[in-house]
């Protein structure tokens, strides 16, 4: 019995909804997680991936707090551009952390996939 890990590798990933690379295979942006409780922060590396939805680039954070960190591309180009960091997460004392994310490093994103 032969298997065609390419067909299957397909069926995986759009069974689980995201690709099966490791983490460290992915471009990463800078950001701050900061605590829900003790509001610690932690320097973090997020990966991110560049989908199409509905004809419309969304950039998505593969390690974020909720797991819903994403934005369209043309959103994020009006962003305003003087800002070190912006809420990727805006938490929720007790029960979610905050994560900030880089500025310069989401909008060379943006620049590289246009």
């Amino acid at each position: 019995m032969s298997i065609n890990f390419g067909q299957l590798a397909k069926e995986i990933q759009e069974k689980n909804g995201y690709c099966l690379l490791s983490p460290h295979h992915y471009a990463k942006i800078r950001g701050v997680r900061i605590h829900n409780r003790t509001e610690e922060k932690t320097d973090v590396l997020i990966p991110w991936i560049i989908e199409e939805c509905e004809g419309r680039k969304v950039l998505k954070l593969l390690e974020g707090v909720t797991g819903w960190e994403a934005w369209y591309v043309e959103d994020i180009k009006k962003f305003p551009p003087d800002t070190e960091t912006f809420a990727a997460c805006a938490g929720t004392p007790g029960r979610w952390d905050t994560l900030l994310v880089n500025s310069a490093d989401v909008m060379e994103v943006v620049r590289l996939v246009g």
